[in-house]
């Protein structure tokens, strides 16, 4: 098994606990950050959320799109900032992903 393999079962197994523990939880989708995924950690209530780094959120937004675009990162920033941190606080609060920097 290679390092991606096991991560990608990794992170199966944290998103399967933390949907399991916690059905409100949320998932980014649309772009799939799925490999920005790092682990989850127990909100204000006690619920296992997800948690994603953001430096791992730009890399798969550029990685996806970077033909598109004359700066993929940049871009990749501005769209995760814009549609994605900004909806955050619109979240259900039981589910509500977490980014780390």
């Amino acid at each position: 098994m290679d390092n991606s393999e096991k991560e990608y079962d990794e992170v199966e197994e944290i998103i399967q606990y933390v949907s399991e523990e916690n059905p409100d939880a949320l998932m980014f989708r649309d772009p799939d950050f799925y490999k920005a995924i790092v682990g989850y950690y127990y909100n204000e209530m006690d619920l296992p959320v997800l948690v994603y780094k953001y430096s791992k959120m730009v890399e798969c937004l550029a990685e996806e799109y970077g033909d598109e675009f004359e700066d993929p990162c940049l871009s990749a920033i501005e769209w995760i900032d814009y549609n994605t941190i900004r909806t955050l606080p619109y979240m259900d609060a039981k589910g509500r992903p977490i980014i780390i920097y």
